[in-house]
C-alpha cells in the first residue's frame, strides 16, 4: 500500500516542526515557484496552490491537530501505511529511491535465507 502523503511532505518540514520552521520552509518554496519568477509555467502554479494550501493548514493550530489526527488515524487503520514525515529527520539530502529499493531487497534476501536454512 502507499504512503500517506501529507501537508509535511508538501512543506518537506518534519511533523514535530516549529511553526518558525514550517514558515521558513513556506517562504523558501514560494521564492522558488512564484509566478513572479515563473511567469506562464503552470506546473508552478500547481505546486503554489500545493503549498498555499499545505501552509494553511499547518501555520492554523486547529486544522494542525486535525491534521495530525488524521494521520494518526490513518496509521492506526492500516499498519502498512507510514508517514513520510516519520522517516524525516532533518536532513537535506532525501533517499535515493534506488538506496531504499537495495534495502528492501537486502531485507528480502536476509529473510529467504534464514527461512531456507537447515536447522544445526
Amino acid at each position: 500500500m502507499a504512503r500517506v502523503h501529507t501537508h509535511y511532505d508538501n512543506l518537506k518540514v518534519a511533523r514535530h516542526a516549529s511553526t518558525e520552521v514550517i514558515r521558513a520552509a513556506y517562504r523558501t518554496l514560494l521564492r522558488k515557484y512564484h509566478p513572479d519568477r515563473n511567469p506562464g509555467d503552470s506546473e508552478a502554479a500547481r505546486i503554489m496552490r500545493i503549498i498555499n494550501s499545505s501552509y494553511a493548514v499547518l501555520a492554523d493550530p486547529i486544522k494542525r491537530k486535525k491534521h495530525d489526527l488524521w494521520i494518526a488515524a490513518q496509521e492506526k487503520t492500516h499498519p502498512s501505511v507510514a508517514s513520510r514525515s516519520n522517516e524525516f529527520n532533518g536532513s537535506k539530502a532525501a533517499t535515493s529511491p534506488a538506496a531504499v529499493g537495495f534495502k528492501e531487497k537486502l531485507i528480502r534476501g536476509i529473510r529467504k535465507i534464514t527461512f531456507h536454512m537447515a536447522p544445526w
